[in-house]
């Protein structure tokens, strides 16, 4: 009996020392494994050079692609992309009447460093009585503008221009002189009353198409600006910028574009700003030509023309194959004088500025007191070419077909 209860408590002590034998052998395991695991981290860590190996390439998930996939896919950025300016004219009531109130108020928003300003050396400004405050200011060289009082794209080509000192040179001449990266057209005010809105993009289209028959400029149509007298309502200046800007956009989809300076230069009146005349509620005051170029400047930009200080592209600067230039009669003696020769001949001599005016520095200036040119005068009606009188003419025409000349040079013999 005694036997029979030792060998059962060996039995107990066995199976006992089996089960602990079998539940601590995974503790072993798991420590062991862990123990390899931290060592071939630390191993790795310490020789990798940052270049996985096939098998851990191998272990990345499919949907993740290959590391170096990563890189390509993200979006080359534009190395020279140009950011277009903006402006937006919020001022104090004051500033409608005070040039100080208004010029301290949006002058920040409008300044042109001298790198910014260079695209003038680029550039022809043609147009009217207006567009010749660029050049009678001095704010824009008298070489790079082309502009007579009275002009209307109805009469643009009646006219001839002093240009780079040449007296009487047509339209087509100034821009073979000229070779022009860029030509601002800026002209309207002595069409709004003469013509409806048609028309006026009718007669403009001339002016526009011979711009791009005569050079290989970009060609830039300024909108008619406000004005804050009775010679004209400005309703009716914002139709015809509105027709004249759809009309470019329907007809001239390329190299000629459309801008807006004007905007800038109203009050909450939709008028003239009473500060920004030059006395007469229709001219400019100084001031606005530096926002005209603002303007310009960024319209070059917002076309991809320039990038801020530059022009972008190529330019052809030789001489298109056609040149479209208007009919000119020539004049001799004894042969009647055509009525456009006429209209030129009296439209010079009673526009022609006088040539003792001092020009103007050319020098960005800032300053309030700049003086009205005297030679800037109200828009008015030009003389229609078949009402001229020849009055003038008609002596020395005369003179001319009296024919005493051979006895003359029989005395001379």
């Amino acid at each position: 009996m005694k036997y029979r209860m030792i060998c059962a408590a060996l039995t107990v002590c066995l199976l006992l020392s089996g089960c602990s034998s079998v539940d601590s052998e995974p503790d072993r395991s798991a420590d062991q494994y862990n123990s390899d695991l931290m060592m071939g981290l630390v191993t790795n860590s310490g020789t990798n050079t940052g270049t996985p190996d096939s098998d851990s390439v191998d272990q990345i998930p499919e949907e993740l692609g290959d590391p170096g996939s990563v890189v390509s896919n993200i979006p080359d950025s534009p190395q020279s992309s140009v950011v277009v300016p903006t402006a937006e004219v919020t001022t104090t009531p004051d500033a409608d009447s005070d040039f100080n109130i208004f010029y301290s108020e949006v002058y920040e928003q409008f300044a042109l460093s001298d790198e910014e300003l260079s695209f003038v050396d680029y550039s022809l400004f043609v147009g009217d009585s207006i567009c010749s405050g660029f050049s009678e200011y001095g704010i824009v060289s008298r070489d790079h503008v082309a502009a007579k009082g009275n002009l209307g794209s109805r009469s643009f080509f009646d006219y001839t221009f002093k240009f780079r000192g040449k007296e009487e040179q047509t339209y087509a001449q100034v821009l073979k002189t000229a070779k022009p990266r860029y030509v601002f057209l800026s002209m309207g005010m002595n069409d709004v009353n003469m013509v409806y809105e048609d028309t006026y993009c009718e007669n403009y289209r001339k002016v526009i198409q011979a711009t791009l028959d005569g050079s290989n400029a970009e060609v830039f149509v300024a909108a008619i600006t406000p004005v804050c007298s009775d010679f004209c309502a400005n309703s009716v200046i914002d139709s015809f910028n509105d027709t004249i800007k759809q009309f470019i956009k329907d007809e001239f989809p390329e190299r000629v574009h459309y801008f807006d300076f004007g905007q800038y230069l109203k009050n909450d009146q939709g008028k003239l700003r009473a500060c920004l005349h030059s006395g007469d509620g229709v001219h400019l005051a100084p001031y606005c030509y530096y926002i005209a170029l603002w303007e310009m400047h960024r319209a070059l930009m917002e076309e991809g023309l320039w990038d801020g200080t530059a022009p972008i592209g190529t330019f052809e600067e030789e001489e298109p194959e056609t040149v479209s230039e208007p009919e000119k009669t020539t004049t001799k003696p004894g042969v009647t004088t055509s009525a456009k020769t006429t209209a030129k001949t009296t439209a010079k001599t009673t526009q022609q500025k006088p040539e003792e005016t001092p020009k103007p520095q050319t020098t960005r200036s800032t300053t309030v007191t700049t003086p009205k040119p005297e030679e800037v005068t109200q828009p008015v009606e030009v003389t229609e070419p078949d009402e001229i009188p020849q009055s003038s003419d008609q002596p020395a025409e005369s003179a001319a077909e009296t024919p005493p000349e051979p006895e003359e040079e029989q005395a001379v013999a």
